[in-house]
């Protein structure tokens, strides 16, 4: 009998440290998730997450699976978009006229754990790191898609405010929902901005242009001269 409770006793240690080692949801640390992946069966379909138990038996194998977490909270970024309008320089002279631009974003956007797990599975990510450089270059994308429509709403209304444009028209005008299905866009704040005058850079440029197409004309009509002389010999004369 003595006996009996010893190999019992063994068989209960041994499958404590079986289940302790299978028993994922233990290895996540606070405000994360997990998702595994063994040298078996690849990306587990199960997501490790708090409160929900979870179990992997890959986890048996020596060396077979690994744990990868990530943040279980809203990504941010402050992103800004400058330049200046076409020709802004030949146009401005050497007048205090200003045609550039600018727009600083601030930006919160979330990833669900199943949206992470296909980015994983279509290698466009691996760990933590990985997926927080993506993010930070699809949302330069999204606050450069976001200027752009600014400022073709500002080239058509002068009393354009980009102030008054919602988050839900950003996405409609943009289809940020269809560009990028693998995170949602919680907030896109504008935090400053800087819109140059149409109006006077169409004036200028309308009044410019002519004036350097005479000159490129003129230009051009020298260059023929020129050449025209470098290729005289003078046989013309006899």
């Amino acid at each position: 009998m003595k006996k009996f409770f010893v190999c019992l006793f063994i068989i209960a240690i041994f499958g404590s440290f079986v289940f302790t080692i299978g028993w994922t949801q233990i290895k996540i640390k606070p405000d994360t998730f997990g998702i595994v992946i063994s040298k078996l069966h690849g990306i587990d379909s199960e997501i490790a997450q708090k409160g929900k138990f979870t179990f992997h038996k890959d986890f048996l194998l020596p060396s077979n699976a690994r744990l990868i977490q990530f943040k279980n909270k809203p990504f941010f970024t402050e992103k800004t978009v400058s330049g200046s309008l076409p020709s802004a320089d030949i146009y401005a002279g050497n007048s205090l006229y200003d045609f550039s631009y600018s727009f600083t974003f601030e930006i919160e956007a979330h990833a669900e754990p199943e949206d992470i797990r296909n980015l994983m599975i279509k290698n466009l990510i691996s760990d933590q790191e990985s997926f927080d450089k993506y993010m930070e270059i699809n949302l330069q994308a999204v606050a450069q898609e976001t200027a752009a429509y600014y400022l073709s709403r500002a080239s058509e209304d002068p009393l354009f405010m980009p102030e008054s444009i919602t988050i839900v028209d950003i996405y409609k005008k943009c289809r940020f929902n269809e560009k990028y299905p693998d995170f949602q866009i919680d907030v896109i704040a504008l935090k400053n901005s800087k819109i140059p005058d149409y109006e006077l850079y169409r004036n200028i440029r309308n009044r410019t242009l002519p004036e350097i197409n005479i000159t490129n004309e003129s230009q051009d009509s020298s260059s023929e001269d020129e050449s025209e002389m470098e290729n005289y010999t003078g046989d013309e004369l006899l």
